[in-house]
């Protein structure tokens, strides 16, 4: 008579029944709701108390025209095509991929001052030149000059960088690129 399922167990009555009251809860409930109130997201009505509740209330009734394709305006004409865009980006990351070069090639800046004073110091007490007290004005544009002539300033990056990259672009815009 039961099938397979067997002999029906005494709390399978009482758990169908229960399940049968709750479910005609729900049904009550449901039947006696508005579904478009309960589903809306809709904030609530208009507080009549607002100084603007009549402008509101005009607002939300009114039924505004649609925006269509039609009206999207064309591009405009003077617009950059995309390959002289794509070059120019090309152009810039190369200057990137230079000016990061250099910069990696740089010395580390000195972190200790002694020490820094100390290896520029040196040339110069080899050769007995010692700075003149500040009183001493013409002593010290005599000793600014001779420590001038003395000494050359450290060699220039970016002239090795020229003389050793060929591949640099043969066609290079002057300033920024046009937007």
């Amino acid at each position: 008579m039961f099938g397979r399922f067997g002999k029906p167990s005494m709390i399978a009555a009482p758990r169908a029944l229960g399940f049968a009251a709750v479910l005609a809860l729900c049904l009550e409930l449901a039947g006696c709701a508005d579904l478009r109130q309960v589903a809306s997201l809709d904030p609530g009505g208009v507080d009549p108390g607002s100084s603007i509740a009549r402008q509101a209330v005009a607002a939300s009734r009114s039924r505004p025209r649609m925006p269509r394709f039609a009206d999207i305006p064309k591009p405009p004409s003077d617009l950059l095509s995309a390959p002289s865009v794509k070059s120019d980006v090309g152009v810039l990351v190369g200057e990137r991929r230079g000016l990061n070069s250099r910069i990696a090639r740089m010395p580390p800046a000195p972190s200790d001052t002694e020490q820094f004073a100390a290896r520029v110091s040196r040339p110069l007490l080899a050769k007995d030149l010692t700075p003149p007290p500040p009183d001493q004005a013409e002593l010290t544009n005599d000793f600014a000059e001779v420590t001038r002539t003395g000494f050359q300033p450290p060699a220039d990056p970016a002239a090795a960088d020229a003389t050793s990259s060929p591949s640099q672009p043969q066609a290079r815009r002057s300033g920024p690129p046009r937007r």
